[in-house]
């Protein structure tokens, strides 16, 4: 991934969603755009990722939009993993899931990338028995739905391997 790329298409994209006015897309923005912010370490980044993240959430209530609402928890999952808050990234990282599962469609990226940041931030944690019962059904989930990214993001970058090593094989 090239993060700078990333961070200029996120830029853009609030950009977008602000000159649009549609609260739902500004919501998105306001909460991807918390990432980015996540990764400066001085208090100022920990400020504005905090109200960025607090403006998005607002926002996907103000509107009740329940994509709105998970994709900003998925995003504080995200903040948190950036942070080493792991704990925190799995709670919600999983009510993000919970959502997107139930109140939401055509969500394929979203539940992958909620999936594999949890499973990410449990295997940091040492949770490998959550991991291996949580692995197949995530992996016939993304072949169900033809999807190779999640499929290969939960194996390679999601620690899956480390699964195999554990069970002593």
């Amino acid at each position: 991934t090239d993060p700078v790329r990333a961070a200029a298409f996120l830029a853009r994209h609030l950009l977008l969603a602000l000159e649009s006015g549609d609260p739902h897309r500004i919501s998105l923005g306001l909460a991807a755009e918390a990432v980015t912010a996540a990764r400066g370490s001085s208090g100022a980044a920990h400020r504005k990722t905090h109200t960025l993240l607090n403006d998005a959430t607002a926002l996907a209530e103000r509107i009740g939009n329940p994509h709105a609402k998970a994709f900003t928890l998925m995003m504080r999952s995200a903040v948190c993993y950036a942070r080493g808050s792991w704990q925190e990234a799995v709670a919600q990282g999983d009510a993000a899931v919970e959502m997107l599962r139930s109140e939401c469609r055509n969500v394929a990226w979203e539940l992958s990338l909620a999936h594999i940041l949890t499973f990410v931030c449990r295997s940091i944690r040492g949770d490998w028995a959550g991991n291996r019962r949580r692995l197949p059904h995530l992996v016939r989930d993304a072949e169900a739905r033809g999807d190779l990214n999640a499929r290969l993001s939960l194996r390679i970058l999601g620690c899956a391997y480390i699964l195999e090593l554990v069970a002593d094989q």
